[in-house]
């Protein structure tokens, strides 16, 4: 580090003298002037100065007069005022009025208290340069995360913790048609759609970052990417939300599957006269042991193929699913039924809590698809639980909409798993932990009206909340 630059002002020659030769055996570059006039022109000639001793009581310029006109050369010079006590109030008043930074009494106590004012003078220095050094980083950064707000292609939205808007850079501006959406509140300023999304993301998922896509009057798909900000104490601060237009990833990701789709149901007899084949062989062989146990593995591993073709075929309809029915429907009846009626659930043998709260009764939705999706829930959850464990299953009414969790027992779903749950390709970082079978609770959602969620992470397991509106 440069050695700092001090300039010591007073008309007493013997007093000038001793300030600058104790401060020089400090280590200090000092300069020295003998009046005000004589500073003035070292300050506007001279490398900059880090602080400046200066009598008050001077002829010509005096103290108050030089700290004044300095300041106006370098703002950030430390000034300390050296007083007699009969000028102690004025010297009190530049601290207050002008800006000195401190004032010392002569005759002087000892010269270490001289030079403890200079350091403590040099210290504060410092600490404004790295305080307007910081501020500008933070000024310059804020200014380029505005340029890039502004100029992004993609829609993007902010609100505080009230629920106000408080950011919509100009592709949110275009996307709604709307150039006042600041200090609006979600449900006045966001159509139906984006509104309904951010309540129930704020109702069920405990303010984890969530990804869903939803469809746009014009056919467009965009992609919602919602993430909580939060402060230094972990507090709930407001979201941001991205739109981003996924349209033409979404087309060529459908004709992607449906040629997968095309070649697995080309597939799919070969590998059943296989199987049938291989059950064949292994009753033939049956007084060869080694013969009919390598026939058997191989049918397990010929079935796995199979079910794989099987949910290839099957994800290739996904987008030409048929007309749903949507009507009333009893939820309560339905539940009841899934859990103690004939339903493929009962070669799982697993035990079900059921928990219907009093007021949830009717809900809008297609019956069968409801049943096919909360039966693939309950598949999920007991593909992901050790043996034995219950599974949750909790409807309750909130919002105006009718919410159901599916509660497992498994290994919690990490924070990177999360948002792509619900991908048709996706496979997470857990067992049995893969999308497609979310992907198809998705779709039959969005046909019934509904949305599903992953709701807040807990330290064992994962829950998955559906919603479906009032009849």
């Amino acid at each position: 580090m440069d050695k700092e630059r001090i300039l010591v002002v007073d008309d007493d020659p013997d007093v000038l003298f001793m300030i600058v030769v104790s401060l020089r055996q400090k280590g200090y570059i000092v300069e020295e002037a003998a009046n005000g006039l004589e500073a003035m022109e070292k300050l506007r000639t001279q490398e900059p100065f880090s602080v400046m001793l200066t009598d008050l009581m001077m002829p010509g310029m005096n103290g108050l007069a030089l700290l004044r006109e300095s300041h106006k050369i370098d703002p950030l010079l430390e000034v300390v005022m050296v007083t007699a006590v009969g000028t102690l109030e004025t010297a009190i008043a530049a601290l207050r009025e002008d800006g000195a930074f401190d004032y010392i009494l002569k005759p002087f106590e000892s010269l270490n208290q001289l030079a403890v004012v200079v350091e403590r003078a040099l210290a504060h220095r410092r600490l404004v340069i790295e305080q307007q050094a910081l501020q500008a980083r933070i000024q310059s950064e804020a200014e380029w995360l505005r340029t890039l707000i502004a100029n992004t292609g993609d829609a993007i939205l902010a609100a505080d913790a009230s629920g106000t808007i408080t950011i919509a850079n100009p592709a949110a501006v275009r996307l709604l048609k709307s150039d006042d959406l600041q200090g609006k509140s979600v449900d006045e300023g966001l159509p139906m759609a984006l509104s309904k999304i951010v309540n129930n993301w704020q109702a069920v998922s405990k303010h984890l970052p969530a990804i869903i896509e939803t469809t746009w009057a014009d056919g467009t798909i965009l992609l919602v990417n919602l993430t909580p900000v939060t402060g230094e104490d972990h507090s709930w601060q407001g979201w941001v939300m991205v739109l981003s237009d996924i349209t033409h990833f979404r087309r060529l990701d459908e004709m992607r599957t449906k040629m997968l789709a095309e070649s697995a149901r080309n597939m799919q007899l070969p590998m059943a006269q296989a199987i049938n084949d291989l059950i064949e062989l292994s009753t033939l062989s049956a007084q060869d042991s080694r013969l009919s146990s390598l026939a058997y593995r191989l049918t397990r591993v010929f079935d796995r193929i199979q079910n794989w073709l099987d949910s290839l075929a099957a994800q290739g309809q996904m987008g030409s699913a048929p007309q749903t029915k949507v009507e009333a429907l009893d939820i309560r009846k339905l539940l009841e039924e899934i859990n103690h009626g004939p339903s493929p659930l009962k070669d799982l043998q697993v035990k079900i809590n059921l928990n219907i709260e009093p007021d949830v009764r009717r809900a809008r939705g297609d019956e069968n698809l409801l049943r096919q999706t909360l039966i693939e829930l309950i598949q999920r959850a007991e593909q992901r639980s050790p043996a034995g464990s219950p599974i949750d299953l909790h409807a309750y009414l909130k919002a105006n909409q009718v919410w159901i969790e599916v509660k497992d027992a498994g290994p919690a779903v990490s924070l990177e798993d999360i948002p792509h749950l619900f991908e048709q390709s996706f496979v997470g970082s857990q067992p049995n932990e893969t999308g497609f079978g979310l992907a198809m609770v998705k779709t039959t959602l969005d046909q019934m009206g509904g949305q599903v969620w992953v709701s807040g992470q807990e330290p064992l397991g994962s829950v998955i909340s559906i919603c479906l509106p009032l009849p």
